[in-house]
């Protein structure tokens, strides 16, 4: 119908105005026909002219213009629109086509409209749809797609329009001109490859449409699988956590049948849930007892709340005590059931009495005893010393906190040891405080606090000892113990102990702090002259005066004899600054003491050498080398003519010393065990620690920190380098044999080789020996050399090279790039690996030359058959960056610190997610 109009339209506009004209000659033929002669022609002529005037009109008002009317209708109708209801008035034949023409129409209107609204239904369930729905024309194309088709293939709606279904969908296992040539209907799983790199499982299901097209359909599993995974997880932690209970549990029916039971508890002296269930409850509990526990299972039914029970009984392990609560439970197919938790308390009720035996007893003892609630601090618990101690009575302590006896200043520490215990098991400290009673008096006392666990949780349980007469006695020994007699000056020890602190304190602050040693020049004199009590008069006074010459800070201290020491504090960080006000203070002193001391009469005038130390200085810091290089410089005053100052200056024999020093801990730490290695993992592309570098260090103390570079240098200076490259060869060796019984820790260890190891020829049979030794294979080791190792000697390196790979050991070139310039070395070694020097990676993400550097090297590398590993890798930036120029492998901080085989295993139980394994 739809065609009709478009194929008569242009024909009625050609036959109705030929026709009309026809008419119209017609006519006038007709009018002439019935005249008789020209005259009568001229009138009768012009009415029929008039009168087939009218007749055409009237035929075109009627007739033709309804039909043009109609016809244009029919046409915007063939072209898709909806046009309105044709007005028609005319003959009745076109009224009645134009009426019949409307009415189907309005039909048609009717049928767009449903078809519109079950469109939009149509649209908003596909829209609505968890799974995606991609509509595929018949060449494969995309013209269609729901919201979940977005988010599952990543494409917006505008930019998927037309394209490909194997660029909008991805698939990793099969191909789309394989689904989509079934020519029927087909489901199957698939691995979807998203536009983000990540793969996923989907399940596919293709409808092939009339016209050649599909509709596809499609699920992402990965989280039905995850929630399936999810589901099985919970079961067996449930599984788990009901094997582990310590009680007993079972299920009774309303006929007062065991239908479940389980547990590993109380089971052994009540009934064994392996063999009861099925059986009436009297069978398992006893005629009595089951009585008593049936009732409270229909209280528990009647009332839908749990119900207890409390009972004993008598078995051949003795006398036990049970618990015992039972709750309604809806068993499958909704059959009411009651549930029962039964627990053996016999240890917690002898526990509960012993406690009521063990307060009695804490009540009759002198010190203070406290419990802390964890939360709010507050005493939970006191005995009856700690009221008589600080005169609270019970009820105040209860609602009071150890903060609230102790003075201000001492809070901060008090919480801070508090937090430090929270949650540890058994341990305890120790801490010294006051606490002011409620008339006013402080007093001190030594507070012991421990964190304990107990069944209601942890508790801070403190006791608390008035220590007065212990304080008294320690002020008295103290006085004796740590100040000189004559004096009243600190002597040697409690100066080398506050000279340690202070030490330690700029080590910390980063300022500096300075020891002037003073020697009285020509004291002895004095003493031979007028007798040993006026020197000791004369030291009193030259104590006084140093005393009251320095800050309350520093130290004023006698060492013995005329000798005296000043220890200056809190100087500035700037060593520029320190000297100087250290300088202003000694000269003072020297000033002071130059003035005259009146002594029985005697007046007498005194002189000093004074030598300075400032510290820190950059080499060992202990006490006892400070005061030697104090009395060095003092010593040095004295040489050049005395009553003066100097500073201590360091000279090469600071350098022998340390070097001597090393050497020294190095044959001891080769004797007594005191090196130890760290390992750092090397991850590969899937994030797999697949090698870890052994590093080592120094595990004995030190006056100094002894780096490894040092220990090394040291050792290749004095020929220790041989057994400490066995030593570690052998830790390495036996730490990748326990890592290899551990799953995901490293399979290899890498271990750096000395220039001089290589160089010698029983190097061979030193890896030949660890690696027999701990049991591993040769591809368990991996030798890291320096570019250095090839400058001399390359026929031996060769050789030993050579022979080593034969047992399967793998070569890497260490820091590649910043050594020995030539590569010819790249093709005539076995060389497995090259780690790129962390100096061109730490830059990489802003520095374009460094990054052409390495992309250079990972290009060259994979062109070789070599594998890559970045080394100093700490930002996730510098991770991308070196896996999208192809580096296979990584190490750095981002992956992990140096740290004990131990730690590395930790954190390998579950594998990382950086890298790719070589294997």
């Amino acid at each position: 119908m739809s065609d009709a109009p478009v194929r008569r339209g242009p024909h009625l506009r050609r036959v109705l105005p030929a026709a009309l004209g026809s008419v119209f000659v017609a006519l006038l033929l007709v009018s002439g026909a019935f005249e008789e002669g020209p005259h009568r022609l001229g009138g009768s002529s012009a009415l029929g002219v008039l009168i087939l005037v009218a007749a055409a009109a009237a035929l075109h008002r009627w007739v033709l213009a309804p039909l043009q009317r109609l016809e244009a209708t029919a046409r915007a109708l063939a072209e898709g629109a909806t046009p309105p209801a044709v007005r028609v008035g005319g003959v009745a034949e076109v009224r009645q086509v134009t009426q019949a023409f409307n009415a189907m129409l309005a039909r048609l209107r009717a049928t767009l409209a449903t078809l519109g609204e079950r469109e939009a239904r149509l649209r908003a369930i596909v829209e609505g749809l968890a799974d995606g729905v991609l509509a595929l024309d018949a060449d494969g194309r995309v013209f269609a797609l729901n919201d979940a088709a977005r988010a599952l293939s990543g494409w917006p709606d505008a930019t998927a329009h037309g394209q490909p279904v194997e660029d909008v969908l991805r698939l990793a296992d099969v191909t789309w001109a394989a689904l989509l040539g079934q020519g029927a209907l087909l489901r199957r799983r698939a691995s979807l490859l998203r536009r983000d790199g990540t793969v996923g499982p989907v399940a596919l299901s293709v409808t092939p449409t009339a016209r050649g097209g599909h509709v596809v359909m499609a699920q992402d599993l990965a989280e039905s699988a995850a929630l399936a995974r999810a589901l099985a997880h919970t079961e067996a932690r449930l599984d788990a956590f009901v094997r582990a209970m310590p009680d007993l549990g079972f299920v009774v029916d309303q006929q007062g049948v065991l239908i479940d039971a389980f547990g590993h508890g109380a089971q052994r002296v009540i009934f064994d849930p392996a063999h009861a269930v099925g059986q009436p409850l009297a069978d398992a509990l006893g005629a009595e007892l089951a009585r008593e526990a049936l009732a409270a299972g229909r209280a528990a039914l009647d009332s839908g709340e749990p119900q207890d029970l409390h009972f004993s009984l008598d078995v051949p392990a003795g006398h036990r005590d049970f618990e015992a609560r039972c709750a309604p439970m809806e068993a499958p197919g909704g059959r009411p059931t009651v549930a029962w938790i039964v627990r053996d308390v016999t240890e917690h009720r002898r526990a509960e009495a012993a406690a009521r035996r063990h307060q009695r007893l804490l009540d009759r003892t002198r010190d203070s005893v406290y419990i802390l609630d964890p939360d709010s601090l507050r005493f939970s618990y006191v005995n009856r010393g700690a009221t008589q101690q600080v005169g609270y009575e019970r009820a105040e302590l209860l609602q009071m906190s150890p903060l609230d006896l102790a003075p201000a200043a001492d809070r901060d520490a008090i919480l801070a040891t508090l937090e430090s215990l929270r949650g540890r098991e058994s341990a305890a400290a120790t801490l010294e405080t006051t606490h002011t009673r409620k008339d006013g008096e402080t007093v001190p006392v030594e507070v012991v606090v421990q964190w304990v666990h107990s069944d209601e949780g942890g508790r801070f349980v403190a006791v608390v000892r008035d220590i007065r007469e212990r304080k008294e006695a320690q002020a008295r020994i103290e006085q004796l113990a740590y100040y000189d007699p004559l004096t009243g000056l600190p002597n040697r020890r409690l100066l080398f102990e506050r000279l340690e602190h202070e030490v330690a304190r700029t080590r910390r602050n980063g300022d500096h702090g300075a020891l002037l040693y003073l020697d009285l020049d020509h004291f002895k004199t004095v003493n031979d002259a007028l007798g040993h009590d006026v020197g000791d008069h004369l030291l009193r006074e030259v104590a006084r005066r140093l005393e009251s010459s320095v800050r309350r800070e520093d130290t004023a201290a006698r060492l013995g004899g005329d000798e005296f020491v000043v220890l200056l504090t809190g100087l500035p960080a700037d060593r520029a600054l320190a000297a100087p006000r250290a300088q202003r203070v000694a000269e003072k002193l020297l000033g002071l003491l130059t003035e005259p001391v009146v002594v029985d009469g005697h007046p007498l005038s005194v002189a000093a050498s004074i030598g300075i130390a400032l510290f820190p200085d950059g080499r060992t810091t202990e006490a006892a080398d400070l005061l030697r290089r104090a009395d060095t410089a003092m010593y040095r005053v004295k040489e050049e003519g005395r009553g003066d100052l100097r500073f201590f200056e360091a000279t090469m024999q600071a350098a022998v010393d340390r070097r001597l020093a090393v050497q020294s801990m190095l044959t001891r730490g080769l004797d007594e065990t005191l090196l130890t290695l760290h390992y750092q993992p090397i991850t590969d592309a899937k994030g797999r620690a697949v090698t870890a570098e052994a590093l080592l260090r120094w595990d004995g103390p030190a006056a100094e920190p002894i780096g490894p570079l040092e220990l090394v240098q040291v050792a290749e200076e004095t020929g220790q380098i041989h057994a400490l490259g066995r030593f570690v060869l052998r830790a390495a060796c036996q730490q990748v044999a326990r890592w290899q019984r551990i799953p995901h820790a490293p399979h290899r260890v890498a271990v750096n080789v000395s220039a001089l190891q290589m160089r010698t020829g029983g190097f061979v049979a030193d890896v030949r020996e660890a690696l027999g030794l701990a049991g591993v294979s040769g591809d368990s080791l991996e030798l890291e050399l320096t570019e250095s190792i090839f400058v001399r000697d390359l026929e031996t390196v060769i050789r030993n090279m050579t022979a080593l790979r034969g047992l399967g050991v793998r070569f890497a070139i260490d820091d590649f790039g910043t050594g020995y310039s030539s590569l010819a070395y790249l093709r005539r070694l076995p060389i497995d690996a090259l780690k790129i020097d962390r100096s061109f990676v730490r830059e990489i993400t802003e520095d374009a030359g460094d990054a052409a550097i390495v992309e250079a090297s990972v290009l060259m590398a994979r062109r070789l058959g070599l594998s890559v590993v970045a080394e100093g890798v700490e930002t996730e930036a510098q991770r991308d960056l070196l896996l999208g120029i192809g580096c296979t492998h990584l190490q750095g901080y981002l992956f992990g610190r140096p740290g004990p085989a131990d730690d590395i295993a930790r954190q390998q139980t579950a594998p990382l997610t950086h890298l790719h394994s070589e294997e």
